[in-house]
């Protein structure tokens, strides 16, 4: 057996089913996509010789002495990746992400994203915050408890005209606003060694065995349909198959390509970002969570200036974005 291994996202079960058909000869039947464009409705006649690594409740068995195909990722590739990681694994759309935030996240997938929001967005500061707005005749306050523990007035006071107010992210209030996920996935853009799903992808190919034969496919070569084609043909010599590039795969491939609606995403960022920078005034269509957070975080690395944040409705033009840095 040849395990897959790959982050969710990657069409790991995309490329199974490609090297079973069109390198070692298995049989299939029906249609593999489902309705959100994913290969798993794979229904194989005969045994397989190529298979994802299946994973229980988030862990891994280890894999000892065996041949894997590990996708891998460039920090170019994070937008469109990220993007067709929750729709597909999550089976979220990320453009809602901020409605029902904490049971979304709090998966196997994500449960370490959903515990670095907490704690970078969440933590209870108004003890703090009491201790710069305290007035002389107010109780002293070192602890939650005696915060909690105030004269109803006197905490009144610092929720309605200081906004000393708990925020929580939690089951009982699982919503999070866009302005902090935005500003999440923004910093994991601007450094994407920190990057939730880099971090993820290190962390499982550290259980790797050194026994393992480890080949590597490019994540990017799935959208470039050439490029894909020369890197099946090498894989397949890899582990010597020969690759049908057939009829069959030509129109298998282009409905896969068509139904991959983040794949250009990154390239319709990227023109915006070039429109601000160059200070043309272009009318910005909506754009979901994450290519807000990938063109601001295209923009702070450029000007080395950081934009406003706290605010839950975005930009609707280039010029917007130009003014927030003056």
């Amino acid at each position: 057996m040849i395990y897959i291994d790959y982050i969710a996202g990657a069409h790991g079960n995309y490329l199974e089913f490609v090297c079973n058909t069109f390198m070692a000869g298995v049989r299939s039947t029906g249609s593999i996509f489902s309705d959100v464009g994913a290969a798993h409705a794979k229904k194989y006649i005969d045994p397989k010789v190529f298979t994802v690594w299946q994973h229980v409740g988030g862990s891994y068995a280890p894999l000892v002495n065996q041949q894997v195909i590990a996708i891998t990722f460039a920090p170019d590739d994070l937008l469109p990746l990220q993007a067709v990681s929750m729709l597909r694994a999550g089976n979220f759309d990320v453009d809602e992400l901020e409605v029902d935030t904490y049971n979304k996240l709090n998966r196997s997938s994500y449960v370490n994203q959903l515990a670095q929001i907490q704690q970078s967005y969440f933590q209870d500061t108004r003890v703090e915050g009491y201790q710069i707005v305290r007035s002389d005749h107010w109780p002293v306050v070192q602890s939650v408890a005696e915060f909690e523990a105030l004269p109803v007035a006197i905490k009144t006071e610092c929720e309605r005209l200081h906004g000393l107010v708990k925020l929580e992210l939690s089951a009982d209030y699982p919503d999070c606003p866009r302005w902090i996920l935005r500003d999440f996935f923004k910093h994991g853009f601007l450094n994407s060694s920190e990057h939730g799903m880099v971090l993820e992808d290190q962390n499982r190919r550290s259980t790797y065995s050194a026994d393992n034969s480890v080949y590597e496919f490019p994540f990017a070569s799935f959208y470039q349909t050439e490029q894909f084609v020369q890197e099946l043909q090498k894989l397949a010599a890899h582990f010597g198959f020969e690759f049908d590039n057939n009829n069959e795969f030509g129109q298998l491939h282009q409905e896969f390509t068509q139904r991959q609606h983040y794949a250009i995403i990154k390239q319709q960022c990227d023109q915006l970002v070039e429109d601000t920078i160059a200070g043309n005034n272009v009318h910005i269509p909506h754009m979901n969570l994450l290519m807000e957070s990938y063109i601001e975080a295209c923009v702070e690395h450029h000007y080395k200036q950081q934009l406003p944040t706290g605010r839950n409705t975005w930009f609707t033009n280039t010029q917007q974005i130009q003014q927030a840095l003056q």
